[in-house]
């Protein structure tokens, strides 16, 4: 998530609807295997203009907003893109990556550019991004599981493994990616956190826990991992083979999201809203209504979703500001949204 701080290696967004996709990923990937990418021809790439994506229909606009410790990046998606999600803001917010749904066997991957331009890539069921520290490169999960890496520029891309993985992945700066993969067709509700190569494909997991939701790159290069276990979520430190647990938030929590110091946890409680723990060790305090919460680098303000906007809260509960649409932090490696 680099020099600067790194926002979260994007996680599934809710219990059941991290198990819906690892149930639907599954028997599209069925006859891969986690390793090395199978070859074929690239995807098909289609370049858009400003000017094209105007007459189209289909433009997309992107503007930052500088805040106290943080930097935002709005959204505004062409009326007609019903069902279009933003996976992920390039770190300088130059560009954003989008797509259809992930159950879409008949769809793409859009790299909107700040000047209006676009890359249309022909990747269908995309269900999650993450840009490099730099922009100029993405990763991208597509809706067989396989992790492609794709070019900002040109759109040009190549299959590093096949998976299945699942989640969204993260740029490490060793230049691997951090994901999760499902291990084994047999054992279909198993998602570990790994490593991929970006040379060759190769996985090397980093936990024995057995169903993780998310992993969260934190600055320090330690890693926070959301752990389902019999009594509940709970959020892990995880530093080389060290692991302690951070917060305990019982079985009804989800889209669990961490600060990068490791010390702010917010998440989703069922019909509840959204909650907020200061550090390890202290209780929860509910910060409004909403869904799907992501905390700012420096963990001091969180955005949450409300049906097609996005609200901004401090820590403290009280609204910053609202905004139409989709938002996300910039500033930070991978997403940064909700």
């Amino acid at each position: 998530m680099s020099a600067s701080p790194r926002a979260p290696a994007r996680y599934l967004p809710g219990a059941a609807r991290r198990l819906l996709v690892l149930i639907t990923l599954l028997p599209l990937a069925t006859g891969l295997a986690i390793g090395v990418a199978s070859a074929e021809p690239p995807p098909a790439v289609a370049h858009l203009s400003a000017a094209d994506a105007r007459r189209s229909g289909v433009s997309v606009a992107l503007l930052p907003h500088d805040l106290p410790g943080a930097r935002l990046l709005t959204v505004a998606l062409p009326a007609a893109s019903t069902g279009t999600r933003l996976l992920a803001a390039a770190p300088d917010g130059s560009s954003a990556a989008l797509a259809a749904s992930p159950f879409s066997t008949d769809g793409e991957l859009t790299i909107a550019a700040a000047d209006g331009a676009q890359l249309r890539v022909r990747l269908p069921g995309v269900s999650g991004a993450g840009f490099a520290p730099e922009g100029d490169r993405l990763a991208v999960i597509d809706g067989a599981g396989s992790v492609w890496l794709v070019d900002a520029r040109s759109g040009e891309s190549r299959r590093v493994a096949d998976g299945p993985f699942v989640g969204s992945p993260s740029f490490e700066t060793d230049g691997s990616l951090l994901v999760l993969a499902a291990s084994s067709f047999e054992a279909p509700y198993r998602s570990q956190p790994v490593l991929v190569a970006i040379a060759d494909g190769t996985v090397t997991p980093i936990s024995d826990d057995e169903l993780v939701y998310a992993v969260f790159p934190l600055a320090d290069g330690a890693r926070a991992l959301v752990v389902h276990e019999p009594g509940g979520t709970l959020v892990k430190r995880l530093s080389g083979t060290d692991s302690s647990i951070v917060a305990e938030l019982g079985p009804d929590a989800t889209g669990v999201t961490v600060s990068t110091d490791g010390m702010r946890v917010a998440f989703q409680r069922g019909e509840g809203g959204v909650f907020l723990i200061d550090r390890p060790g202290a209780p929860p305090h509910r910060v409004g209504d909403g869904s799907d919460p992501t905390l700012s680098p420096d963990g001091n303000l969180l955005l949450v979703r409300r049906g097609a906007s996005t609200t901004l809260f401090s820590a403290d509960g009280s609204v910053v500001a609202e905004y139409e649409g989709t938002a996300a932090f910039i500033g930070c490696v991978g997403g940064g949204l909700p």
